[in-house]
């Protein structure tokens, strides 16, 4: 009886979902480490700290889900021309989403966005809140918006874009960028 009463008491204690953290991430990756762009050709973090992606986790809330983006150095500043973005990418449900945080030369350039591709093949797109602190970033998105039951096939990636380009690709220019993790995807997150 009493094991059982422990056994309730522990259960209901319990977290209904257990949120990622930057110490228990559901993405990691290495650092300065390399890998090819078959879009631009040239594909690699080395010598751009700000785009290269050391962990990613999720927090489910029960208004929004965070998502915070870790990097080596968020304060090493691309060149002027420059831009950088880190990006995430999830399905949640039959939709694939890209959340998009943009950091530029100046304040027009930073912003957050949640681009949503749906299976019907309609897509929409919503501005979200974001912040950074120290080497990480984290956008919140209202749960709103993620149909599934859980975020699958998680990704996260880090892009410098040339001179000239201010954040936007642009065919045919080389980018450095990260992907994280490098093979497959990061843990699935349960949204409860």
């Amino acid at each position: 009886m009493r094991s059982c009463l422990l056994l309730a008491a522990t259960l209901l204690l319990a977290p209904l979902v257990l949120a990622g953290t930057q110490q228990a991430p559901e993405i990691t990756d290495g650092t300065n480490d390399v890998q090819p762009d078959s879009a631009a050709g040239v594909c690699t973090a080395r010598g751009a700290p700000e785009i290269d992606v050391v962990r990613a986790w999720f927090d489910p809330g029960p208004d929004v889900v965070s998502v915070s983006v870790e990097v080596v150095d968020l304060s090493h500043r691309a060149f002027d021309g420059e831009g950088f973005s880190l990006d995430v990418g999830f399905h949640s449900g039959t939709d694939a989403f890209t959340l998009w945080n943009a950091l530029g030369p100046g304040p027009a350039d930073n912003f957050s966005a949640l681009f949503v591709d749906h299976a019907d093949g309609t897509s929409e797109g919503h501005a979200i809140r974001w912040s950074t602190s120290g080497n990480v970033v984290t956008a919140e998105i209202p749960r709103a918006y993620l149909p599934g039951s859980a975020l699958t096939h998680v990704r996260a990636s880090g892009r410098l874009s040339q001179p000239g380009v201010l954040g936007f690709y642009v065919v045919g220019m080389p980018w450095f960028c990260d992907t994280a993790p490098d093979v497959g995807y990061g843990q699935d997150v349960p949204l409860g």
